[in-house]
């Protein structure tokens, strides 16, 4: 209890407030364990029947009434009145002294709020980017489907010419009859002949088409030699792994002049089988 040069009399509370700890902090804190003191001063209530002083000056507190009442001064009253004063402040330093302390303690012992919300951070493992690429591989057919009709690509001429050495290029596609999609195997047979019959189903006796030993030699209404065919692409052979396969040919000089056709036959072991075919035009020279 402090007692004022005004006669008022205080008692000092200290209230003792924990803003937190190294494991719970406090929002808005350092998480320091140093206890803070609140200093609170609270008007004594002095009970007493004396009546208030003439023109003595009364705190007005708006939540509760307060009665103030005269005091006697006593003997020694100014030295009490300083030592309270150097009391007081020698409280309210060191509890400043202690809430400073608390900060500089929360800034060096304060945990990392990032690994608090988030406990895993940093520990994910890239995968490796210095393998090679993942390519989508098609899984090869092993055994003989139905096949469709050979695909002919459009790279071949419409117009071919008979000097026996202008280079011409034709390929087609072995496909599914089920679905008309690419069959990935490289054991089908493939070939390619030309025709001056336009009525080339009728010139494929099932007979030949059955026995795959027989494929390469000439087929009915064949135009025997009619085609020469470039050593690294045989007029019968079989497709790649795509089921693809490519001719390079020249057209034989002694073939005349007309419209014709150039078949291509896809045989799988003699079991299923299929064909189509394009018509073009041969001169005697180029157009």
């Amino acid at each position: 209890m402090l007692q004022t040069s005004a006669g008022f009399l205080y008692q000092i509370r200290l209230r003792n407030v924990y803003s937190g700890t190294p494991r719970t902090p406090a929002e808005g804190w350092p998480p320091s364990a140093l206890p803070l003191f609140i200093i609170t001063l609270q008007p004594d209530l002095i009970l007493g029947a004396a009546a208030p002083m003439q023109g003595a000056w009364y705190p007005h507190f708006p939540s509760r009434r307060v009665s103030v009442h005269r005091m006697q001064s006593l003997p020694g009253q100014s030295s009490k009145n300083n030592l309270s004063t150097i009391i007081l402040i020698a409280i309210l330093l060191f509890a400043l002294s202690g809430l400073i302390s608390g900060f500089a303690v929360g800034a060096f012992v304060r945990p990392n709020l990032s690994q608090l919300t988030n406990p895993n951070a940093g520990t994910t493992q890239s995968p490796d980017q210095t393998g090679p690429a993942a390519t989508a591989t098609v899984k090869p057919t092993t055994h003989p489907i139905f096949l469709g009709e050979p695909i002919i690509s459009r790279n071949y001429s419409y117009i071919e010419v008979v000097n026996g050495t202008t280079n011409y290029t034709l390929s087609a596609q072995v496909v599914d009859k089920k679905n008309n999609k690419p069959v990935h195997a490289s054991d089908i047979t493939c070939k390619l002949w030309l025709t001056k019959d336009g009525d080339v189903n009728s010139n494929m006796p099932a007979s030949r088409l059955t026995a795959i030993d027989t494929i390469s030699n000439p087929f009915p209404q064949e135009t025997i030699d009619g085609l020469i065919f470039d050593p690294t692409t045989l007029q019968t052979q079989f497709c790649n792994s795509n089921g693809v396969t490519t001719w390079k040919y020249k057209v034989a000089s002694f073939v005349d002049p007309g419209t014709y056709y150039l078949v291509v036959l896809t045989d799988w072991k003699g079991v299923h089988y299929n064909w189509s075919w394009v018509g073009i035009t041969i001169t005697k020279k180029a157009d």
